[in-house]
């Protein structure tokens, strides 16, 4: 696959994952700049645990940016109006509250920041130094990886399989 092919297939993905829950979403793009998202109480509590649109802080984003919905990953953010979504990063302390709060606990009440997707991290320009023509690094192409899965949590976007979480 040439890194063409391959960013291309990266921006389906991501649209792929939006229309999942927003079937009428035909276009993703990335933000252009952080955005600050307020969680209060009443969110956590109108909130289900691992439920990527009706999670604490989707039901904080849907209230405080009147958006039509939103999709809260552990690393990745979709905040959807109308037919577009426009995807944002998670910080650690997000992570850390989605964490806590899947896993049973509470969603603190407070202020995150939600940030525009590093340069390289940006839909269009996945291609990495060291990756060859197929997209794939050619450092590890022999190595064996390990995954740590952190259970009690919902699944990752990439993963069709929410339940197993």
């Amino acid at each position: 696959m040439k890194a063409k092919e391959h960013v291309q297939e990266v921006g389906l993905r991501a649209l792929q994952h939006v229309k999942r829950y927003f079937p009428k979403v035909t276009k993703v793009s990335d933000a252009d700049k952080p955005l600050d998202l307020i969680v209060t109480q009443n969110d956590d509590k109108v909130g289900r645990k691992k439920d990527h649109a009706e999670c604490a802080m989707a039901v904080a984003a849907k209230r405080q940016l009147k958006v039509d919905g939103a999709i809260i990953s552990r690393r990745i953010v979709y905040l959807v109006r109308g037919t577009e979504a426009t995807r944002y990063t998670t910080s650690s302390a997000t992570l850390k509250e989605i964490i806590a709060f899947d896993r049973g606990g509470y969603f603190a009440p407070g202020t995150y920041t939600l940030y525009n997707p590093p340069e390289r991290e940006r839909l269009g320009l996945y291609k990495q130094s060291g990756d060859d023509e197929s997209g794939r690094d050619r450092h590890t192409k022999n190595k064996l990886v390990r995954h740590v899965f952190t259970k009690g949590v919902r699944g990752n976007l990439n993963s069709f399989d929410d339940e197993a979480a």
